[in-house]
């Protein structure tokens, strides 16, 4: 499915970005190679685990992982987290410069509504609207702004912020790839709990590996096992893992379900666990009970 979604995705950029456009090569270096393509897989795998995948689906995914990438140029700008180094090669500001990562932020937001609004779905408007609030002040902007803020001075608001800044990306790929299916074979509600159980794990479980390395301030700042104690963030993985394989199992989610224990593996097998509880004076092995 990583080879499909990956050639799906970079043709719709082809097919989108000429190449004698001034912007092109900022936008292609922001977009290509693509990450782990995360949430365009959790998109493909559901619809296809609900027998509705359909050409929308590939505009969605590729709106999903466009927008994805919007979200990382900006995060790594010197007045936000002030990454030099991003999917293994320079941040666009490093790369070029800053005004050019900021405006070219900017055009990938547009371009990530532009490639949903070219779906033929009669769904299409309530999934654009849904974007719009889930990435908007009341989402994805607003768990930047209360990162930003540093207003996370309890595990519950870290959570709210996490639910924000990631989970709610996470949430639409599920969300709108069920909304894209004709006659869905699942509960609506149930693939929402799985989105924002999925969004809020996947967070945890980078802060998690981000203790593998040094960490800098920022990390250290956000980080909920360095914020709050260790078992308390466990406990939430745990349930959060319980609740991500309770719907699974009850809507015979089997695709999904791959990409989901293959993630855990990808990104719990280089875990040196004990470097990380002596970081955190937890013992950190029983994490691996989570793959089964």
């Amino acid at each position: 499915m990583n080879t499909e979604i990956q050639k799906d995705f970079t043709l719709i950029l082809e097919e989108n970005f000429p190449t004698d456009a001034p912007m092109t090569e900022l936008l292609r270096y922001a977009c290509l190679p693509p990450g782990k393509l995360f949430r365009p897989k959790l998109t493909y795998a559901l619809a296809h685990d609900l027998n509705g995948f359909n050409p929308d689906h590939k505009l969605l995914a590729a709106a999903i992982e466009v927008h994805h990438a919007y979200s990382l140029v900006h995060d790594d700008l010197p007045s936000m987290d002030n990454d030099d180094m991003r999917r293994g090669k320079p941040s666009l500001h490093k790369a070029y410069n800053e005004w050019k990562a900021i405006l070219s932020g900017d055009a990938l937001i547009g371009f990530s509504f532009e490639l949903l609004s070219q779906m033929q779905s009669d769904k299409t408007i309530d999934i654009i609207n849904l974007f719009a609030r889930y990435t908007g002040k009341d989402g994805l902007i607003l768990g930047q702004f209360l990162d930003l803020s540093h207003d996370n001075d309890t595990f519950e608001k870290l959570c709210h912020l996490h639910l924000l800044k990631t989970g709610k990306l996470i949430s639409f790929a599920l969300e709108a790839s069920f909304l894209l299916i004709e006659k869905p074979l699942a509960n609506f509600d149930q693939i929402k709990l799985l989105g924002s159980s999925l969004g809020l794990l996947f967070q945890l479980i980078d802060d998690l590996s981000e203790l593998n390395e040094d960490t800098d301030q920022h990390e250290e700042d956000i980080n909920a096992f360095l914020n709050f104690p260790a078992n308390k963030v466990i406990q939430a993985i745990v349930q959060e893992h319980k609740l991500i394989k309770m719907v699974i199992k009850e809507n015979k989610l089997e695709n999904l379900n791959e990409i989901y224990k293959n993630y855990l593996i990808k990104m719990i097998a280089p875990l040196d666990a004990t470097k990380i509880s002596k970081k955190i004076n937890y013992d950190i092995k029983e994490i691996i009970n989570f793959i089964d």
